[in-house]
């Protein structure tokens, strides 16, 4: 099992005792420690120089004597020192926001320099567009300190995976005097909570201090908040993108590798790189893409939402949000689906509606790019693009036997084909009643395949029955339902009745 930086060299910091227990001093002391060893040469190689991130899940838990407690404003200890060793010793302190379920932030994520992190959870899927905050999570915002920048009580500063991540398993048992302690050994356990979450984001702040050193801590923080996947709609007035769950979004290491290298955002598709639109011949990146986001499925008939925000200098005449739809196949041949068209709503917040038609859907598509521009329509110039990567899938369910109007009896064999994403099991329902499991299908995580259910007919009576089936992914997504009416017949036939003379 590899962790997002596996090649990071690691310093630990022991501040916890055996047991898990902990005081704040113990806290103090491993950060101060930290600060003081930022510079240390660690002797294992020619990188394992210094400390350039530091990676904490610790903090203060809820009591049940004060429901209400929101945690630090930012003044306790150990946020002091967080704010000392990112001002002044340039290290990334990544932290935990803990694991109450509450509007709690705790010391040290309570820190004005500190980047806090919640849990979010994938909901044992890859399918990105329906992953959730975990319930556990603590979020924000902080508590107000009362200085002038509201900026700084904006926590959580991103969200990350917490839940049901494969970890070490930790030693048990007591340990006695004269006894050697407990160890661990190679296993590995699933294990929930933000402190998961943080070391995930930790590395990835690893990598963009490796792709670009010349970064500093704040600039590295920054990259990080403005390259995350914006989840839901924010509804804090400082900040068009800070959600108090998710904060500035769901981070996304691809991206924050090209924001880093201060190139478009490419995610990766299978084995390599998106190659992204060209830039078009405008400049100044002026519009954003709010949804969707990179790796949202569109499903053939779903009316899709493309919307988004804009931002450009007052010397700009820009009159027109323009979207372009292209799909591009495994040969490499690009199709058109929607030309350059403009967008509706107001220009700094636009929206357009696309219906996802039946002959969008190849089975050799590789993937969709959904790109948006600013036009001026009098001097004829246009910004630069934003663009988004997605896929389109069809979600249905056939039926080949047995046909319409046929005569069965006893078990019965339904069969057809299945065609969606995630592909998950079969359900069915005879006449007006209610949904029951048919068959589990096997893992897809996008095409079609048959199927089959053996169905008992002698549950009903005789005549006439109609039965629906449908497809339910890893998701919950539903096809439409196909019917199929046949004619029951278990009963015998009626003995020939003869008549005889006395």
């Amino acid at each position: 099992h590899v962790g997002t930086a596996p090649g990071a060299y690691l310093v630990d910091i022991k501040v916890l005792t055996d047991a898990g227990g902990t005081n704040s001093q113990y806290s103090v002391n491993g950060i101060q420690w930290m600060i003081n060893n930022a510079d240390t040469d660690w002797g294992h190689n020619s990188s394992s120089r210094g400390i350039q991130i530091g990676s904490m899940s610790f903090g203060s838990v809820s009591s049940p004597l004060n429901p209400g407690d929101e945690g630090d404003n930012g003044t306790g200890g150990e946020a002091r020192l967080i704010n000392n060793a990112t001002e002044n010793s340039d290290i990334v302190c990544v932290i935990a926001m803990g694991n109450d379920g509450s509007k709690r932030v705790p010391s040290p994520a309570s820190a004005d320099m500190g980047f806090a992190v919640s849990s979010a959870s994938d909901f044992g899927t890859t399918n990105r567009t329906n992953d959730g905050i975990s319930s556990f999570s603590n979020y924000g915002p902080r508590l107000d300190d009362s200085d002038d920048n509201e900026w700084d009580e904006l926590k959580p500063d991103i969200s990350s995976y917490g839940s049901n991540i494969i970890s070490a398993t930790a030693a048990t048992g007591t340990s006695f005097p004269g006894a050697p302690r407990p160890e661990a050994d190679s296993g590995y356990d699933e294990k929930d909570g933000t402190s998961m979450a943080t070391p995930i984001a930790s590395g990835i702040v690893a990598l963009v201090r490796e792709a670009a050193p010349s970064l500093n801590a704040f600039e590295v923080m920054d990259v990080i908040r403005n390259s995350s996947e914006l989840r839901e709609k924010p509804a804090n007035t400082v900040s068009d993108r800070w959600h108090e769950k998710w904060g500035f979004g769901l981070i996304d290491a691809s991206c924050a590798i090209d924001f880093a290298l201060d190139q478009p955002c490419t995610p990766l598709e299978d084995t390599g790189v998106v190659n992204p639109p060209p830039s078009g011949n405008g400049s100044g990146d002026y519009v954003s893409i709010s949804q969707p986001s990179n790796d949202t499925w569109w499903l053939e008939g779903d009316t899709a939402t493309i919307s988004g925000t804009t931002d450009f200098p007052s010397s700009e005449q820009f009159d027109q949000v323009q979207v372009r739809i292209a799909q591009f196949l495994e040969s490499g041949t690009e199709r058109e689906l929607k030309p350059w068209t403009i967008a509706g709503g107001e220009i700094d917040d636009w929206r357009l509606n696309v219906n996802v038609l039946e002959d969008w859907i190849q089975a050799d598509e590789e993937y969709v790019i959904v790109s948006v521009k600013l036009f001026d329509t009098v001097n004829e110039a246009e910004s630069n693009i934003d663009f988004r990567v997605i896929n389109l899938a069809r979600m249905k369910v056939t039926i080949a036997s047995p046909n319409v109007g046929e005569s069965v009896s006893g078990m019965v064999e339904f069969s057809g084909t299945v065609d969606g994403i995630q592909h998950d099991y079969i359900e069915y329902k005879v006449d007006n009643g209610q949904w029951e499991f048919a068959t589990d299908l096997p893992a897809l995580e996008v095409g079609s395949q048959d199927w089959s259910f053996n169905w008992d007919s002698t549950t009903v009576t005789d005549g006439s029955t109609r039965l629906s089936f449908r497809m339910v992914n890893e998701s919950g997504v539903k096809t439409d339902d196909i019917r199929r009416t046949i004619d029951v017949d278990n009963m015998p036939a009626a003995p020939d009745f003869v008549f005889t003379g006395v």
